[in-house]
């Protein structure tokens, strides 16, 4: 395989340079199909892919220490989410550090019955819709905490002109 590489604008006297290249695809294997690893299929599942989570299911019900604990740790930000909005009997069971294997068995059924891709677009695609409205529904509470500082108050305002709670 060879190519020309022109220099200047072509005429007599301007200069070619000949490159060869080499082909590099000699002796080497075949690209092959191989199966996503846990860190893919979890960016998958983050990407609103609900069979995406089946290799991280697997990969905890496999018995590696090691396998077990990375993959419930991908899975669990999407899992708990999900299962929270959408009412996994076993939504409080997965959140924790030492759930059991047959609990993960359990909600892999349910996630199979219940999720797919429309339910994972609907919830754990759209969850930060509402942070802005989460956050305005503390402001009054925030604006409590800094009024204390200039109004020496309390939550019935007792004190001239206002009675106490009892009334005197």
């Amino acid at each position: 395989m060879a190519a020309w590489l022109r220099l200047g604008d072509g005429a007599k006297g301007s200069g070619a340079a000949r490159i060869r290249f080499k082909d590099l695809s000699e002796g080497r294997e075949p690209l092959r199909w191989q199966p996503p690893t846990l860190i893919d299929a979890a960016s998958m599942l983050e990407g609103g892919h609900a069979a995406a989570a089946e290799p991280l299911f697997e990969a905890i019900q496999s018995g590696d220490e090691k396998t077990v604990r990375d993959a419930k740790a991908l899975i669990r930000p999407v899992a708990t989410y999900t299962g929270t909005v959408l009412g996994a009997p076993q939504q409080a069971a997965i959140e924790g550090e030492t759930t059991s294997p047959e609990v993960w068995a359990e909600f892999q059924e349910w996630w199979g019955a219940h999720v797919d891709d429309r339910a994972l677009a609907m919830t754990w695609l759209r969850r930060h819709e509402f942070d802005r409205h989460i956050y305005l529904r503390s402001e009054p509470d925030w604006d409590r905490f800094v009024a204390s500082f200039a109004v020496d108050t309390d939550l019935y305002l007792t004190g001239p002109p206002f009675p106490g709670p009892r009334g005197y």
